[in-house]
């Protein structure tokens, strides 16, 4: 399997090294950044109707760059 240097390349040799076969079927969790809750209350019906499993967090504001935040 030819995986490329990208992104999505990292992405899937993590994957792989945790044992993952990809020709399997996998559960792939993801997150959805929505500016505000009415925003999030609206494309959750919309995921959930699409078979998606939802669940909603609210994350606690900050004025720190996620790649900063300690």
């Amino acid at each position: 399997m030819k995986i490329p240097q990208d992104a999505d390349g990292d992405a899937m040799r993590r994957v792989l090294e945790h044992g993952s076969d990809p020709a399997s079927p996998m559960d792939i969790d993801f997150m959805i950044a929505c500016p505000d809750v009415a925003s999030a209350d609206k494309i959750a019906p919309l995921a959930a109707a699409s078979g998606y499993s939802v669940r909603l967090l609210l994350m606690r504001k900050t004025t720190r760059s996620p790649a900063t935040a300690r």
